[in-house]
C-alpha cells in the first residue's frame, strides 16, 4: 500500500499557495514565487441595497454606528458590566443611532436607550457600503475586516482572539482605525472618549476612504489573481521550478543550528584556550 505524504510533504510539493491577504494593506513580508496573494477573493460588488426597515434606521439620526462581534463573540455573553458600560457610553451620544447585534432579544437589553437599535443578525456587507454608516465598532474577524476596508468606513477594533489582534494593526497603520482591548469595554470613560475620537475627529474617515479608494484601484483584484496563475497552474502544473531548497530542509538545516553550534564550540574553545593561558601565566608569575 502507498505511503500516503505527510502534511509538511504536501506544502513541500505544492507548486502554489494561495493567501488571503493584499499586499497594499498587509504588513510587508519576506516571500517566494509559490506565495500568491489574494486578499478580498471573497468579495463581490453588492448591487443589494437595504431594505425599507434597515433604510429607515439609517435615516434616524445623522450619524450611525454598527456594533457586532461576529459570529463567534457573542454580544449576550459579555460581562455585564461589559454591557451597561456600552448602553452608558451610547446613551451619551443621543445624535448617533448604534445598531447592536445582539442574539438574545429576550433579554430587553436596549429598553430605555432610545437611540439603540437590536437585532439578532445584519446584514452587514449592505450595510457597511451605505454612506450613511459613520463607524463600525467590531471585533475585526477577517471577513470583517476586508468588508470594512473595501467600504472606507473607520473602525474601533476590540480583538478578542487569535488573528483579530494582528487585523486590527492593519487598520491603526493605515490610520483608519483606534485599536482598544477588551478590557477596556469595561471602562465607560475609555469607550466614550473612543467613541467620540472615532466620529468628530475627520481624519479617521479620510484614512478610511483612501484606503478604500487604494484597494479598488489595485492593478488587479484578488479574484483576478487568483484566477490568473491557477489557470497557470492548470496549463504547466506542477510548478517544480518555483519549488526552493529551503522547503525540504529538516529544521537543523534551515536555521543552521550546525553551523551556529560548530562556531559556537570554536568560540568556546578559543575563549577558554586564552583564559587557561593567562592562568598558567600569571600562576608562573606569581611563583616567581
Amino acid at each position: 500500500m502507498k505511503r500516503f505524504p505527510q502534511l509538511t510533504e504536501i506544502a513541500a510539493n505544492a507548486s502554489l499557495i494561495f493567501l488571503n491577504r493584499d499586499p497594499h494593506l498587509d504588513f510587508p513580508s519576506l516571500t517566494t514565487h509559490r506565495i500568491v496573494e489574494v486578499g478580498g477573493l471573497t468579495l463581490r460588488k453588492s448591487n443589494g441595497s437595504l431594505n425599507k426597515y434597515w433604510s429607515s434606521i439609517l435615516d434616524l439620526r445623522s450619524k450611525t454606528v454598527l456594533v457586532s462581534f461576529g459570529t463567534i463573540g457573542n454580544s449576550y455573553q459579555m460581562p455585564d458590566n461589559f454591557k451597561r458600560s456600552l448602553l452608558d457610553t451610547f446613551r451619551v451620544f443621543p445624535d448617533v443611532t448604534f445598531i447592536w447585534k445582539y442574539e438574545k432579544p429576550g433579554h430587553n437589553i436596549t429598553r430605555g436607550a432610545h437611540n439603540v437599535v437590536e437585532a439578532t443578525w445584519l446584514p452587514q456587507k449592505e450595510m457597511l457600503r451605505d454612506s450613511r454608516i459613520s463607524a463600525f465598532i467590531t471585533h475585526c474577524g477577517l471577513a470583517s475586516t476586508y468588508e470594512t476596508m473595501y467600504a472606507g468606513v473607520p473602525i474601533i477594533a476590540i480583538p478578542t482572539i487569535s488573528d483579530q489582534y494582528r487585523n486590527a494593526l492593519l487598520f491603526k497603520r493605515n490610520g483608519a482605525g483606534i485599536v482598544i482591548s477588551k478590557e477596556d469595554i469595561g471602562n465607560t470613560k475609555k469607550m466614550q472618549e473612543t467613541v467620540r475620537e472615532i466620529l468628530y475627529n475627520p481624519e479617521h474617515t479620510v484614512s478610511a476612504r483612501r484606503l478604500s479608494s487604494r484597494l479598488s484601484s489595485t492593478p488587479y483584484s484578488g479574484r483576478e489573481n487568483f484566477l490568473r496563475h491557477f489557470r497557470f497552474l492548470v496549463d504547466f502544473g506542477p510548478l517544480h521550478h518555483l519549488k526552493h531548497v529551503g522547503a525540504t530542509q529538516s529544521f537543523v538545516e534551515y536555521y543552521s543550528i550546525d553551523v551556529i553550534g560548530i562556531i559556537s564550540l570554536l568560540v568556546l574553545i578559543t575563549v577558554v584556550g586564552v583564559i587557561g593561558s593567562i592562568y598558567f601565566v600569571l600562576s608562573r608569575i606569581i611563583r616567581v
